[in-house]
């Protein structure tokens, strides 16, 4: 019976001579870091990569991973710098627009006197007395109808030459100064019974004083008399006023005068009327202009 232990040594003996043998044929040794390969013919030292032993080499080179950012340099229009301005257009101010007053709302009174250039024709409505043609229809159509109504009606005073009305105002100054008034204080007086030459309706042509037979003065008391009534409560459907009502002298600059009618138009005569106001207050035209 073999020992066992020499058949164990044999086998290791065996497998060493076997591991020898190829070893020879290859002739590879491993020394120290460096790799030996020994051949037949020569034998050549390679270096060993230098290499963490925990990294595994790559086969291909890394890589580039550098970002390639292209930057358009900024392209900056040039600023116009330059303003342009217009210059604005010199302020004009307008020039108000000139209207021709109407020949029937020509107003005449101490502020606004007769316009130098005026001018009308005359038409007779009765015996000697004469208005603008251009209302003389309307007087005599009223003045018809007041008779048809059962009045007496009678014009007592129409148009004024210049001359008429100076010889009419130096009358009446002198009525005044009669009663012990200076000039200076007779001529005021006298101004608001009967206008100064140049500032009388009557030379206008558009006014008549119309009395009642029944009592010819020309006082307040006409206004009490059925002819004044009838002519005060339709004078307007003719385009007449009264021109001179109670409590208006401030404004008219005449005192009451409930005989003295004048032409303005039917249509602005029943506004003036209906409203009780004078012509100077619808015409917006109040003392001195």
């Amino acid at each position: 019976m073999t020992d066992k232990s020499g058949i164990k040594y044999a086998a290791v003996l065996l497998l060493l001579i076997f591991a020898a043998g190829m070893l020879t044929s290859c002739n590879i040794f491993g020394l120290g870091g460096e790799t030996i390969i020994l051949t037949d013919e020569e034998s050549e030292i390679i270096p060993a990569p230098e290499t963490d032993p925990e990294t595994e080499p790559s086969a291909l080179p890394p890589e580039t991973t550098a970002e390639v950012t292209t930057e358009l340099p900024e392209t900056t229009l040039p600023e116009t710098t330059e303003e342009v301005t217009t210059e604005p257009e010199p302020e004009t101010t307008p020039e108000p627009e000139v209207t021709e007053t109407p020949w029937y709302l020509v107003l005449i009174n101490p502020w606004h006197p007769l316009p130098e250039d005026y001018t009308f024709e005359l038409t007779t409505v009765t015996g000697k007395y004469q208005v603008d043609s251009r209302c003389a229809d309307a007087l005599k159509a009223m003045l018809a109808d007041c008779k048809a109504a059962g009045y007496t009606p009678y014009i007592c005073s129409a148009y004024r030459t210049w001359d008429d009305q100076v010889y009419l105002f130096d009358k009446k100054v002198k009525s005044f100064t009669d009663k012990g008034y200076s000039e200076a204080e007779a001529k005021v007086l006298a101004a608001k019974e009967t206008a100064v030459p140049g500032t009388s309706e009557h030379q206008l042509g558009l006014a008549a004083d119309i009395l009642c037979t029944s009592r010819p003065w020309l006082d307040e008391g006409q206004a009490n008399t059925e002819t004044q009534k009838w002519l005060m409560a339709n004078c307007h459907k003719y385009g007449f006023i009264l021109r001179y009502p109670k409590g208006t002298t401030d404004i008219t600059g005449i005192i009451y005068e409930p005989w003295h009618y004048r032409y303005v138009g039917v249509e602005i005569a029943t506004e003036i009327m209906t409203r009780g106001i004078t012509l100077e207050e619808y015409l917006g035209k109040i003392g001195a202009p």
